[in-house]
């Protein structure tokens, strides 16, 4: 006979109440899981990382200027145009050639034609154009 394993119940560091923790996190897990006690705790930990780790950030700058100064054109970009720099042309074109899929636009690389059929989720993410 199978034993019924209680779980324990932890109090939520952030609003009081009680909560199952998540069984792959074990005695780990500190708040709930409302997205409102998860921000707050991730605000709390990151505060007291950075009292811990004062001088993380100092004397980076420097690095991040002259990287800058190298690459004037990628703080003009819009976030799509940079991500599209990382796709490989070749590998996308032949995916929607695969699927039957017609380029109308060539150089947006956005505008397509669908055949029936296929669906909208298998094309996008080759772009990657968030949902």
């Amino acid at each position: 006979m199978k034993k019924s394993i209680e779980r324990k119940k932890k109090k939520c560091a952030i609003c009081g109440r009680y909560f199952c923790p998540d069984r792959r996190v074990g005695d780990r897990q500190k708040c709930c899981k409302s997205r409102i006690c998860q921000k707050k705790l991730k605000l709390r930990r990151d505060r007291i990382w950075r009292a811990e780790n004062p001088d993380y950030f100092k004397g980076r700058y420097d690095n991040t200027k002259e990287w800058r100064l190298k690459h004037p054109e990628y703080q003009k970009k819009k976030q799509h145009e940079i991500q599209a720099e990382f796709i490989q042309e070749k590998h996308v074109e032949s995916a929607f050639v695969a699927l039957g899929v017609k380029i109308i636009n060539q150089k947006a690389k956005i505008q397509v034609e669908i055949p029936h059929g296929i669906s909208v989720k298998r094309i996008i993410p080759a772009y990657g154009v968030p949902r």
